[in-house]
């Protein structure tokens, strides 16, 4: 019995010797740092500490995000699109509204289809307002989630905590991800890609235990995904490749032992080709629908095969696939924008198309031992083709923001990669630690540095200027021999974009030499530059040089017919000059293109009201409140619109509002006082011109008005003096000569009467009107009379009657006719009630 023992002892402990082998070579990253243990009480041991350490993970992620991130709520909004986004954008700045919901779904705003995205927009302005550090926080709460998803939905996937752990490390703190957390007019990138990790978690749920809800889920997160942004068209695709690894539900050979295989690919069942396909036809019909939503969206942005052409568009995409994955592993000299340079040299699309074409070949020959390599690659390929530039959009050839999801394909390559070597050649674990923490300690210093560029308009565009003038080729681009300006089929305006962005930082700092210096600079790289000749008219606009204004912003509509900002400056140019008629065409153009441009429907108001249109101004200023209806501007324009067709009741309902939204409106208090005093209300008129004139002690309108108000109150004393005043700060103010004149001439009191004074003023006002205006002539008169000068006060109003009645003046003639009957008596005319 002994002896026939032994040898089953010795082959048990052989067993275990080539199990433990096997183990070690094949097991995924987790047996490298099993702690070592044997029977139940081990594996109940691990069992148990599974969460703590999912939870540990979580945690340590958040720690890296915040350490990279934690500058952004001091930083500003942008002026690169964070305004059209944002900060000048009114419907956004309208909150969420049943409105507002309708408007998501329906617009093409900004030549993008993404209601989502806009609705977290209003939300957030909701919420915060114009707070930009809240805007940026809400951003790197996306990114947050989207990093713990996906090492959630990984580890699930695979069963491999460490390398998912890893793959969401390095997605946490890359320097490319930067761009797409760090930049409030991204949040379309953290939102679709929360989607699209919340589609993948469904997807899987669905696989594990296949129902009808968590595929419906699936299909819904895939639709606001898509909400957000439409570049997870190819998610279907990368669906499939999940079937394939880790998910095992497609597989080209049966799995072998090590990594081609994970918990999911060993307990799901392998579908047939065209089942997995039928599978999948709802979310191929939602990437139909969008990519045809999109395609008509981006129609005013998308560039012309005449000025690009497929081939130089195919040379430029087989170069940016390069360039991503360099950026990837040395993420140097990152930027904003990366300018489309047209043509790259043929032999350096070559060398890119060759090295694309073996990384492919390598990726897929070796799918069924190491199908990591092959699924990480195609996703990397994939999920970068609606964005890689075959269907050029904008002026850009790449952009660190479409690494966003795509890089997670690049990182399961490396994180199983990783895995594999290790276990292949046995390396201790201490040298995996080492590896992926040196990785994450790389990419986590690099971005805490790169983060702080993005803290506003200066510092980003001084950086993406530093970084882009030379090594996009920008210094020996060519120059036209006759305009001296550098070509723009060499040189495309996306770093003339940089130098105008930089101006208008620095402009709106006042530094106005060193914004036009950039201004400048960008048209030498363009000289019809739009934007350009935009911001040297708005820069001569504010310094009153309406004329050299006017003729930059024609000449950038040249090139640029329907740019909503030069057609509305051009008309606010025009409406300066007096050409109020002239502006309109140019303001109308700006709506055309605009149909939701506040600033526009205003101008255009106050231009029609200038021409006396009065119930075309009042419908221009009602489409400025629809869009901002707390805009006190548009409401104080609307009541001058009012009060000129004699509605003072309803122009006093919007002067009240125009002064609840702007106090301190000084022509808002004066202008509801008009409207108090036509109907009757002196003391409360009075009321509003002593607190206009509290604001603006030297105009000389409001002192005008308040006699006026006084006068009518019989406040004879007050009443004089303000007239007084007003003649002071304007001496040849004809109505307060007239005014002032009849008082000294007519009141009752014997002390306000004064005739050789009011004969003095009554004549000024004549003289500077050359004695045509029948009022002023009987005011004279009226001060002949009191100055017992009767025979030229019967001349006087003789003349004023004849010309009232040569004028049609009815009224005026016979007050003047009544009046020559007391001069004519030798009696000084002396009233109760004053005009």
């Amino acid at each position: 019995m002994q002896q026939s023992n032994k040898p089953r002892v010795k082959e048990s402990r052989s067993r275990r010797r080539a199990v433990a082998k096997s183990a070690t070579a094949g097991a995924p990253l987790d047996a490298l740092f099993a702690s070592q243990g044997s029977g139940r009480r081990a594996v109940a041991k691990n069992a148990v500490s599974h969460g703590q350490r999912d939870l540990i993970i979580c945690l340590a992620l958040l720690a890296l995000i915040v350490a990279v991130y934690w500058p952004v709520y001091r930083f500003d909004f942008l002026n690169y699109d964070d305004a059209e986004y944002v900060s000048d954008n009114v419907r956004v700045q309208m909150g969420l509204t049943a409105g507002n919901l309708g408007w998501a779904f329906r617009t093409f705003f900004f030549e993008n289809w993404h209601p989502l995205t806009w609705l977290s927009y209003m939300l957030d302005y909701q919420l915060f307002r114009l707070n930009p550090g809240a805007f940026h926080l809400v951003n790197v709460f996306f990114h947050a989630l989207n990093t713990v998803l996906v090492f959630w939905v990984f580890k699930r996937m695979t069963g491999t905590p460490w390398p998912s752990a890893f793959v969401a490390g390095v997605f946490a703190v890359h320097p490319l991800h930067i761009e797409s957390v760090a930049w409030i007019a991204e949040r379309k990138d953290v939102l679709s890609s929360f989607f699209a990790m919340l589609t993948l978690w469904a997807y899987v749920r669905y696989v594990e235990r296949p129902r009808v809800w968590p595929y419906f889920l699936a299909l819904l997160f895939f639709a606001l995904g898509l909400m957000a942004k439409p570049m997870l068209v190819t998610l279907p695709f990368l669906l499939l490749l999940l079937d394939f690894w880790p998910l095992g539900r497609h597989r080209l050979a049966p799995p072998e032992s090590g990594l081609s295989s994970s918990p999911s690919s060993t307990r799901n069942t392998p579908q047939p080709t065209l089942h997995l396909l039928v599978e999948k036809a709802p979310f191929f019909l939602l990437t139909i629908l969008s990519s045809i939503v999109t395609f008509v969206a981006q129609g005013g942005a998308r560039v012309s095969t005449s000025r690009l052409g497929i081939g130089d568009r195919t040379g430029n995409a087989l170069m940016s696939y390069v360039r991503y994955v360099g950026k990837t592993i040395w993420p140097d000299n990152l930027a904003v924008f990366y300018p489309h340079p047209g043509a790259w040299p043929a032999w350096q699309v070559a060398m890119a198309a060759l090295l694309l074409a073996a990384a492919t070949l390598l990726a897929i020959s070796g799918v069924r031992k190491r199908p990591y390599l092959g699924v990480g690659w195609l996703w990397y390929l994939g999920t970068l083709v609606p964005v890689i530039g075959l269907v050029q959009v904008g002026e850009q050839a790449m952009a660190d923001r479409y690494m966003y999801f795509p890089m997670i394909g690049l990182l399961i390559m490396l994180a199983w990669g990783a895995v594999d070597i290790g276990c292949r050649f046995r390396l201790n674990r201490s040298a995996l630690i080492l590896s992926g923490s040196s990785i994450l300690l790389a990419c986590l210093v690099v971005s805490c540095f790169q983060v702080r560029v993005w803290s506003n308009s200066l510092t980003l565009f001084e950086h993406a200027l530093a970084v882009t003038s030379d090594t996009e080729g920008v210094q020996n681009s060519s120059r036209d021999p006759q305009t001296g300006h550098r070509s723009k089929d060499n040189l495309p305006a996306a770093v003339g974009v940089a130098h105008n962005s930089l101006g208008d930082a620095l402009l709106s700092q006042g530094k106005t030499n060193e914004a036009l210096a950039h201004f400048l600079a960008a048209l030498e790289i363009d000289g019809e530059d739009p934007l350009a000749l935009g911001n040297i008219g708005n820069l001569l606009l504010g310094q009153g040089k309406l004329d050299e204004a006017l003729a930059k912003y024609q000449k950038g509509l040249q090139s640029s017919p329907k740019n909503p900002e030069l057609n509305h400056n051009a008309g606010l140019c025009l409406a300066k000059l007096g050409r109020s008629s002239e502006a309109i065409p140019y303001y109308t153009a700006a709506l055309q293109s605009r149909t939701e441009y506040a600033d526009a429907y205003l101008n255009l108001g106050n231009a029609l009201l200038g021409l006396g249109r009065f119930e075309a101004a009042m419908t221009n200023y009602h489409a400025v409140l629809r869009l901002k209806p707390n805009f006190g501007p548009a409401h104080f324009n609307l009541g001058n619109a009012l009060t000129q067709l004699g509605r003072h009741k309803e122009a006093a309902a919007q002067y009240v509002e125009s002064l609840r939204l702007q106090p301190e409106n000084a022509e808002a208090h004066s202008n509801l006082a008009i409207g108090l005093a036509e109907e009757g209300n002196n003391r409360e008129a009075i009321t509003h011109l002593r607190e206009a004139l509290r604001l603006k002690p030297g105009v000389a309108q409001f002192h005008f008005q308040l006699a006026s108000a006084l006068a009518a109150a019989n406040k004879s004393q007050d009443a004089v003096a303000q007239y007084e005043e007003a003649l002071r700060l304007k001496p040849e103010f004809v109505l307060a000569l007239n005014n002032l004149a009849w008082m000294l001439a007519t009141d009752e009191d014997s002390n306000i009467r004064n005739g050789p004074e009011a004969v003095r003023c009554a004549q000024r006002a004549c003289e500077l009107t050359g004695y045509k205006q029948a009022f002023l002539m009987g005011t004279l008169a009226a001060a002949f009379a009191e100055a017992s000068q009767f025979r030229d006060a019967v001349s006087t109003g003789q003349k004023a009657a004849d010309i009232a009645t040569a004028a049609g003046q009815k009224e005026v003639a016979a007050t003047n006719q009544k009046l020559l009957e007391i001069y004519k008596n030798g009696k000084p005319y002396h009233e109760n009630r004053h005009p």
